[in-house]
Protein backbone atom coordinates (compact mmCIF):
# COMPACT_ATOMS: atom_id res chain seq x y z
CA UNK A 1 0.00 0.00 0.00
CA UNK A 2 1.37 3.15 -0.94
CA UNK A 3 1.51 6.17 1.41
CA UNK A 4 -0.94 8.80 0.05
CA UNK A 5 -3.53 5.24 0.97
CA UNK A 6 -2.00 5.47 4.38
CA UNK A 7 -2.31 8.54 5.03
CA UNK A 8 -5.83 9.17 3.33
CA UNK A 9 -7.24 6.07 5.59
CA UNK A 10 -5.44 8.11 8.94
CA UNK A 11 -7.25 11.68 7.89
CA UNK A 12 -10.41 9.46 7.52
CA UNK A 13 -10.08 7.70 10.84
CA UNK A 14 -9.43 10.44 12.56
CA UNK A 15 -12.21 12.64 11.02
CA UNK A 16 -14.64 9.46 12.12
CA UNK A 17 -13.55 10.29 15.39
CA UNK A 18 -13.64 14.08 15.27
CA UNK A 19 -16.85 14.77 14.05
CA UNK A 20 -19.36 13.14 16.30
CA UNK A 21 -17.16 14.87 19.05
CA UNK A 22 -17.51 18.56 17.39
CA UNK A 23 -20.79 17.95 16.89
CA UNK A 24 -21.84 16.55 20.67
CA UNK A 25 -20.45 19.92 22.22
CA UNK A 26 -22.85 22.32 20.05
CA UNK A 27 -25.51 21.51 23.00
CA UNK A 28 -23.79 22.57 25.74
CA UNK A 29 -23.32 25.64 24.02
CA UNK A 30 -26.66 26.82 22.45
CA UNK A 31 -30.02 26.30 24.44
CA UNK A 32 -32.24 24.09 22.99
CA UNK A 33 -34.80 26.57 21.30
CA UNK A 34 -31.87 27.84 19.24
CA UNK A 35 -30.69 24.50 18.78
CA UNK A 36 -31.40 23.80 14.41
CA UNK A 37 -29.46 26.80 13.89
CA UNK A 38 -26.71 26.57 16.04
CA UNK A 39 -26.58 22.22 13.51
CA UNK A 40 -27.02 23.85 10.72
CA UNK A 41 -24.41 26.75 11.26
CA UNK A 42 -21.90 24.49 12.53
CA UNK A 43 -21.93 21.79 9.32
CA UNK A 44 -21.69 25.57 7.16
CA UNK A 45 -18.32 26.57 8.98
CA UNK A 46 -17.35 23.31 8.48
CA UNK A 47 -17.92 22.78 4.69
CA UNK A 48 -16.96 26.05 4.26
CA UNK A 49 -13.23 25.54 5.75
CA UNK A 50 -12.91 22.58 3.52
CA UNK A 51 -13.35 24.65 0.89
CA UNK A 52 -11.87 27.91 1.44
CA UNK A 53 -8.36 26.01 3.53
CA UNK A 54 -7.09 24.50 0.70
CA UNK A 55 -8.14 27.67 -2.23
CA UNK A 56 -5.65 29.49 0.66
CA UNK A 57 -2.91 26.83 0.83
CA UNK A 58 -2.79 27.08 -3.04
CA UNK A 59 -2.66 30.71 -3.21
CA UNK A 60 0.20 30.91 -0.52
CA UNK A 61 1.75 28.24 -2.53
CA UNK A 62 1.46 30.20 -5.77
CA UNK A 63 2.93 33.26 -3.85
CA UNK A 64 5.94 31.89 -1.78
CA UNK A 65 6.08 28.61 -3.28
CA UNK A 66 5.88 24.97 -1.53
CA UNK A 67 9.41 25.40 -0.04
CA UNK A 68 8.24 27.50 2.09
CA UNK A 69 5.86 25.42 4.02
CA UNK A 70 8.95 23.33 4.74
CA UNK A 71 11.14 25.60 6.12
CA UNK A 72 9.59 25.54 9.52
CA UNK A 73 10.49 22.11 9.35
CA UNK A 74 13.61 22.69 8.64
CA UNK A 75 14.56 25.02 11.23
CA UNK A 76 13.09 22.62 14.07
CA UNK A 77 15.15 19.52 12.85
CA UNK A 78 18.40 21.18 12.25
CA UNK A 79 18.19 22.78 15.80
CA UNK A 80 17.48 19.29 17.53
CA UNK A 81 20.97 17.75 18.23
CA UNK A 82 20.22 14.21 16.26
CA UNK A 83 18.24 15.77 13.76
CA UNK A 84 20.64 17.65 11.72
CA UNK A 85 23.20 14.50 11.98
CA UNK A 86 20.18 12.78 10.78
CA UNK A 87 19.49 14.79 7.89
CA UNK A 88 23.50 14.36 6.99
CA UNK A 89 23.72 10.51 7.42
CA UNK A 90 20.52 10.18 5.38
CA UNK A 91 21.96 12.61 1.86
CA UNK A 92 25.82 12.88 2.58
CA UNK A 93 26.13 14.73 -1.10
CA UNK A 94 22.67 16.55 -1.27
CA UNK A 95 23.35 17.73 2.58
CA UNK A 96 27.15 18.95 1.65
CA UNK A 97 26.16 20.29 -1.16
CA UNK A 98 23.58 22.94 0.59
CA UNK A 99 20.37 19.98 -0.07
CA UNK A 100 17.18 20.90 -1.27
CA UNK A 101 16.78 23.45 1.86
CA UNK A 102 19.02 25.60 2.10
Amino acid sequence: MDTDRIHLRARASARAMMMPAWAAIVPDLVPTDEMPAAVALNSIAINVSRAIGPAIAGVLVAAVGAMAGLRPQRAVVHRHPRGAAAVAARAPQEHAAGGAFH
